[in-house]
Order: structure tokens, then C-alpha cells, then sequence
């Protein structure tokens, strides 16, 4: 038998460099992002930014943090994780002031757009959060989280419309109620 090359998909030549450190960043496999080597990566800053990331989501933001205050920037992208890193560290103020910053002068910024957004999110801020998502282009991560916190504000209206029913069907009812009962007591 002869045997097989193997199947050109299957090389890692024909696989982007990238996409295995985004496969494990987006299934939440952070400990896999964070032991990928991206040392020889053209693309070696922003698989840097998504090994700072899986560090930020594993509970080390303090740490990251101070590391990226000592490398010094690198972008908008870098400014944004460290900002995300201050934020998730309990230094909320610095990284919205930070973050509000970034989005005035970089908005396209796909990093930015997205670690922007997350802090708007966070500070309850879901409308500019939306609003900065919008501005997308061709940003898989941005236009996913676009669709998750579009869903989080329909359901926030349904809530609030359902709550405000409810409410008000209860405040009849215990009128009536009440009523009823006085007319019965006397």
C-alpha cells in the first residue's frame, strides 16, 4: 500500500495563523489561548492582545495590567485590553475614562469597537454600546456581540413591558379588592 500525503486543508501552512488562538479565545478555552506560542506569528501583537484577554477572563487583570503599563502602547487595540485589564483590576473610573478616550479617537478600531463596548456594556451603558458596534465593518467578534446585546435590549423591553402589565393588572386588582372588602366591612 502506498500511503496518503496528507490532505492539503490539513497542513498547518493552509490553516491562518490566527485562527486557532481565535478558536480557543471564542469557545472560552482560555488556558489554551494563553499556551499557544506567538512568539514566530506575523500576526504576533494581536494574537499577543488575545493571550492578554484569556489572562483578563482567567482572573489575572491586576497582572496584566501592570505588565501592558510596563511594555507601553502598541495601538488602540493594546490601550483598549489595558484598559479592560484596569477595569476588571477594580480601577473602573481610570479604564472608562480611558476607554471613552479611545473611542473618541478610534472607533473603527475592531479591538476598541469591541473591549468598548464590553466596558459601556458593563457600566450599564447599553444604547452607546450598541451604538459603537454599529460601526463595524467586517468585524466578526463586533457584529456577534452586536446580535448578543441587540437580544439582551429586546429582552430588557419584553421584561419591562411584561413588568409594567403585571404592575398595573395588580394595582386594578388590589383596588377592587379593597373595594370590595371596605363595602363588605360596612
Amino acid at each position: 500500500m502506498v500511503a496518503l500525503p496528507p490532505c492539503p486543508a490539513e497542513t498547518s501552512a493552509n490553516i491562518p495563523e490566527l485562527y486557532q488562538i481565535r478558536s480557543y479565545f471564542y469557545q472560552g478555552n482560555f488556558l489554551n489561548v494563553v499556551n499557544e506560542p506567538v512568539a514566530n506569528m506575523l500576526r504576533s501583537d494581536e494574537a499577543q492582545l488575545y493571550k492578554y484577554r484569556s489572562r483578563i477572563e482567567l482572573g489575572q487583570a491586576k497582572q496584566v495590567a501592570e505588565e501592558m503599563s510596563e511594555a507601553g502602547s502598541t495601538g488602540a487595540g493594546f490601550e483598549a485590553v489595558k484598559a479592560y485589564a484596569e477595569y476588571r483590576a477594580g480601577e473602573k473610573e481610570k479604564a472608562v475614562e480611558d476607554i471613552s478616550e479611545l473611542i473618541q479617537a478610534d472607533s473603527e478600531d475592531d479591538t476598541v469597537q469591541v473591549i468598548g463596548a464590553t466596558i459601556l456594556y458593563l457600566e450599564g451603558r447599553l444604547d452607546e454600546a450598541l451604538g459603537l458596534l454599529s460601526k463595524h465593518e467586517n468585524n466578526l467578534e463586533a457584529s456577534a456581540y452586536f446580535m448578543t446585546l441587540a437580544h439582551d435590549l429586546a429582552l430588557l423591553s419584553l421584561f419591562k413591558f411584561v413588568w409594567r402589565n403585571i404592575t398595573l393588572m395588580l394595582r386594578r386588582k388590589n383596588s377592587r379588592l379593597l373595594r370590595v372588602g371596605l363595602k363588605t366591612v360596612y
